[in-house]
């Protein structure tokens, strides 16, 4: 403040010799009187530098004054005295943003129909692994109106499985007749099984000539399935999840045209613009919110899946292996009686018309397996109904 007074002190005293001297546009005058005004003001306000609406810049001698009064300056006011509101508040009535203040951003979006829930925002997850849902955010109630889960998938049950011998095995010659002598032209029966002693086969040969008799080949049997290991089932899981939150108080119209509620915006990762509403019963989705979702509330306990996946064991036909010579006897007779002709098979083409056939010192087949495998079956479902859930996308 000594400073100070000195330097107004001489301000004054060179204010008096310009007037004496009639000398007013001195520069130096213009200094003093500068200096002049701004220790005034220094006084009378106390605070640090200020600039005002006029642009005049304060001379040394004011900043010296105030650096040495109040310490170096921090910040500058600006008072030119027109205000810069960061309170002003601007509004969209279709389903554009607002904001005010410190507040969060807002959006308008269609009213809520009668009996339904919202609007809500929603973040939806994909994943073999679903992560842990997202918080709502701190301008939504923190407790989230629904957790849903949806697209359920379960590897099948498997069961290790055997089969048993091959059992019923036949190794049938067959015989085949012709309407000449040298087996070109087919007649009567063809590929006809020959059974095995005692059975008989009756033959169709009229007007027949010649035969000709395939070497047996296995046939027919089966193998008995035998579960080992089994059933076992990997677990199950969900794929998809969705997260619903909701507002703190219940939306008005606001600054929204009719027909439309301002609620806060959402923020990430809850999808941008798009908000949903629910519905206990089933329900299409109202023409304002046109997106169906299908979710199933997600269970307090457990998976929320009735899981009735199984498995069984079966086998193939018997493949393989082989049949020993067989002998076959041709008879006259249908019951295999009258002029027998014994042949064996395979046997070329040959004369005769006989019309009844048995196989003798037949061989089963030997070396036959079945291919065993694992039949699943089941599925899992939820075990409760899905909720109805319609958004704006």
């Amino acid at each position: 403040m000594r400073r100070a007074t000195l330097t107004i002190a001489g301000a004054l005293a060179l204010t008096a010799c310009n007037a004496i001297l009639g000398v007013e546009d001195h520069p130096l005058a213009t200094e003093a009187d500068a200096s002049l005004d701004g220790g005034r003001r220094e006084a009378g306000s106390g605070t640090g530098s200020s600039s005002n609406s006029s642009g005049t810049s304060a001379t040394s001698s004011q900043s010296s004054m105030s650096e040495s009064s109040t310490g170096p300056s921090t910040g500058s006011q600006s008072s030119t005295g027109s205000q810069s509101s960061t309170g002003s508040q601007s509004s969209s009535q279709d389903g554009g943003s607002a904001s005010g203040g410190d507040a969060a951003a807002s959006i308008c979006v269609p009213m809520v129909p009668a009996g339904w829930t919202g609007p809500l925002i929603i973040d939806e997850q994909t994943g073999a692994t679903l992560p842990t849902p997202p918080e709502c955010p701190e301008t939504f109630n923190a407790n989230p109106v629904f957790d849903g889960l949806a697209m359920p998938v379960a590897p099948p049950a498997g069961c290790m499985c055997v089969c048993g011998p091959a059992m019923g095995v036949m190794c049938a010659p067959t015989i085949s007749f012709f309407s000449d002598t040298t087996c070109v032209t087919e007649c009567g029966s063809q590929n006809a099984p020959i059974p095995a002693m005692p059975m008989c086969t009756t033959l169709t040969t009229a007007g027949c000539k010649s035969f000709t008799v395939t070497a047996p080949e296995p046939s027919g049997g089966m193998c008995a399935p035998m579960l080992v290991v089994g059933p076992t089932t990997s677990p199950a899981s969900w794929t998809e999840s969705a997260r619903l939150c909701g507002t703190i108080a219940p939306p008005t119209q606001g600054t929204c045209s009719a027909g439309r509620v301002l609620v806060p915006a959402s923020e990430a990762p809850f999808q941008a613009n798009n908000y949903c509403i629910t519905n206990t019963s089933a329900a299409s989705c109202p023409a304002t919110y046109p997106a169906p979702r299908t979710y199933y509330s997600k269970p307090e306990a457990g998976l929320g899946l009735d899981d009735t996946r199984t498995c069984s064991c079966e086998c193939g036909s018997p493949a393989g292996g082989t049949c020993s010579t067989t002998k076959v006897t041709t008879a006259d007779m249908a019951n295999c009686t009258g002029s027998p002709k014994m042949n064996t098979a395979p046997q070329a083409c040959t004369a005769g018309t006989q019309v009844g056939a048995q196989a003798t010192a037949v061989s089963m087949g030997s070396g036959q397996s079945c291919v065993a495998a694992s039949v699943p079956s089941g599925s899992v479902t939820p075990s409760s109904a899905p909720a109805t859930i319609c958004c704006l996308l």
